[in-house]
């Protein structure tokens, strides 16, 4: 075993310590208040485990009522093993994402591996520790964070099935099919992308038929209940709420409205320079920090690296594959209505760090090729002063943006409304003293604070 292999591993559970630190550390209280959808599915999961019924007393459900919509179960059901340890508090609802977020820093070291070796892992999984998109929501009790988690251990099994461990077939199937249980925009994603995986793989999948019919019936037989809850009117309640084909006027807007969102997506200005907050026409503070893109500026030499590696690899089935991921990651969000929302563009952040990482491995490698020892001494020291520098400057801002400056400028209505806590608190310790105690329901809904907040006198 050489000495890079024998440093791989430590390299690896360093990586994913510092993951879960980043994730772990003043998570109760960065972001700072709770909202009500983070309240909604910490009480649900609460009720489901003190009670086995939801809030509504519907026992054991799959789909939970809540806000006009219905929530999806994967957040909620994987809550309740946290708040037994936790209890009720916003590090027992949190702690979720802070889980599923560092698993999945594991999971696109094994990504990369499968792409093109161990040394391009280690790096996309150095980059997602370190990404604000994905810090931000693996703080956070979104359902989004889920989404990545289940998706990208579905196509980790799906490539390991392809290479000949057909037992994994199987599995990657029904995580796939939990996939669609986590987040709304994985109801467009899923549906596009698995067909174009199996059309990629097909050679190599039609080998195991038995296997892949087998998978593909678990699969079938796992989505008839959210089949038959989309046959519902109560199924596309969120839909119809954001849907651009339920608010733009004719097909001219709607086209437009599509293509101008889904270009967006790719532009410097979202990814590196603004991120969601501080794009034109957002007013929401509470899915990104201001003046810090979803990307770091150093990446972009070695994102445009990478895809210029994909272009001369483009006829490899894990280039397609890979290519037809960040093709398809924009569309979910291009249907809304409203501006660009990170939250519906979640499942861009693993290609586009894996790109990265495939890009730097690149230039790396080309690096290695240069004949002259002197050059190639000369080159690498530029090259790993260049980007230590670079990186550790936008590291360090980022972090100090996160922990330092977000709370204060995310604090309000538009971010984490800070304060139902403090509130309820108030409430209990003076209630003798008033004939009425009152939330304004401005509020984004505040009766489920209560809930949550004062679950034994809920009434």
């Amino acid at each position: 075993m050489d000495r890079n292999q024998r440093l791989l591993f430590p390299a690896l559970i360093f990586i994913t310590v510092t993951a879960f630190i980043l994730r772990f550390y003043q998570v109760a209280s960065n972001p700072p208040g709770f909202f009500c959808d983070e309240a909604s599915i910490g009480y649900n999961a609460y009720s489901l485990l003190t009670t086995g019924k939801d809030e509504h007393s519907q026992p054991w459900p799959i789909f939970f009522r809540a806000f006009g919509e219905f929530k999806n179960p994967v957040a909620i059901y994987s809550t309740i093993p946290a708040l037994t340890i936790f209890g009720l508090n916003e590090t027992g609802v949190r702690f979720v994402s802070v889980i599923y977020g560092s698993l999945t820093v594991l999971i696109i070291y094994l990504l990369g591996k499968e792409l093109r070796n161990p040394q391009t892992g280690l790096i996309a999984a150095f980059l997602l520790t370190i990404s604000p998109w994905h810090i931000h929501f693996s703080r956070i009790a979104f359902e989004c964070v889920s989404f990545l988690f289940f998706t990208s251990l579905s196509l980790y099994l799906f490539i390991r099935a392809t290479k000949g461990v057909k037992s994994y077939l199987p599995w990657s199937f029904l995580f796939f099919a939990i996939g669609l249980y986590t987040y709304t925009p994985s109801r467009v994603f899923i549906p596009l992308f698995l067909p174009l995986l199996i059309a990629i793989f097909w050679n190599k999948v039609k080998v195991h038929r038995t296997q892949f019919i087998l998978s593909l019936l678990l699969f079938l037989a796992l989505i008839t209940p959210l089949a038959i809850h989309l046959s519902g009117e109560e199924g596309w309640a969120r839909a119809k709420q954001i849907s651009i084909f339920s608010n733009a006027e004719s097909f001219s807007s709607i086209t437009t409205h599509i293509g101008t969102k889904y270009l967006l997506a790719f532009s410097p200005n979202y990814l590196f320079k603004f991120g969601d907050t501080d794009m034109p026409g957002q007013f929401v503070t509470r899915h990104s920090v201001k003046g810090t893109g979803e990307l770091y500026w150093f990446q972009l030499p070695f994102l445009i690296a990478g895809f210029f590696y994909l272009w001369k690899q483009r006829r490899k089935a894990l280039s397609k594959m890979l290519i037809s991921w960040i093709t398809l990651y924009p569309l979910a969000d291009a249907l809304t209505v409203s501006t660009l929302q990170s939250t519906h563009l979640i499942i861009g952040v693993l290609p586009l760090q894996l790109i990265t990482a495939l890009g730097a491995d690149h230039v790396l490698a080309q690096i290695n090729h240069l004949t002259a020892l002197r050059i190639k001494k000369a080159v690498l020291i530029l090259f790993t002063t260049l980007f230590c520098t670079f990186g550790t400057y936008e590291i360090t801002r980022y972090l100090t943006n996160f922990f330092t400056h977000y709370p204060l400028e995310s604090a309000g209505y538009y971010g984490w409304q800070y304060g139902p806590r403090e509130i309820i608190s108030y409430f209990q310790k003076n209630n003798a003293d008033y004939e009425e105690l009152i939330m304004d329901y401005h509020f984004n809904s505040p009766g489920i604070f209560f809930k949550f907040y004062a679950p034994e006198n809920y009434d």
